[in-house]
């Protein structure tokens, strides 16, 4: 378990754990977490789950920094980001290398 200061408007970027289940508790701000097709608010005390295999994106949609007590299970690769080139690089490298995370694609068309 880690704790995990999310900077004011940072995003993750849409990924997936193959392996990795993740849970966050948010300690302060708010964040939001697109997980699969649906979106969560998150505000102090929600606690969220993502199963291995689920792609998803975390965004702190405040002007403040964002507090959140972390898991990853099994250990590894935890947090990637597609944001700047030094993360692109880094998520190259690390799915050149891991069979355990993998940037997700959003979908071209929507369900109704």
């Amino acid at each position: 378990m880690f704790d995990w200061t999310i900077p004011a408007g940072f995003a993750t970027g849409r990924h997936v754990h193959r392996v990795q289940e993740e849970t966050f508790y948010v300690l302060e701000g708010e964040c939001e977490w697109h997980v699969g097709d649906k979106t969560i608010r998150a505000t102090p005390g929600t606690y969220l789950f993502i199963p291995p295999g689920v792609p998803h994106n975390i965004t702190n949609v405040s002007e403040k920094p964002a507090a959140v007590l972390m898991t990853v299970s099994p250990p590894g690769t935890s947090i990637i980001s597609k944001s700047s080139p030094n993360s692109r690089r880094r998520v190259r490298r690390i799915q050149k290398h891991s069979p355990i995370c993998e940037t997700a694609t959003t979908p071209t068309s929507s369900r109704r």
